[in-house]
């Protein structure tokens, strides 16, 4: 993606629609409930290119039962899947 984005200028206009899914990821708790810096950074940046977000697997994302993330002290690791569509 950040090939795509980077060799395009940024706002790759042929994209009409694309499905991401993020893994290992935790949220920053000083901006809300499931706020995550890092993807926050991605849909900012896909809405600026007219891709808005249609659906989202789960609001807050899929916490990850493996126990070897708990064991290092990664105890809010999660995965999650959005959609983002360009209108018109």
């Amino acid at each position: 993606l950040e090939q795509v984005l980077d060799s395009s200028g940024g706002c790759p206009q042929f994209i009409r629609q694309m499905t991401l899914e993020w893994h290992h990821y935790s949220f920053d708790w000083r901006y809300g409930e499931g706020s995550s810096p890092g993807i926050n950074a991605i849909v900012t940046l896909l809405h600026t290119c007219g891709l808005k977000n249609f659906w989202t697997y789960d609001e807050a994302g899929q916490p990850n039962n493996e126990k070897i993330y708990t064991e290092l002290g990664m105890k809010d690791v999660r995965y999650n899947l959005a959609s983002f569509r360009r209108d018109g």
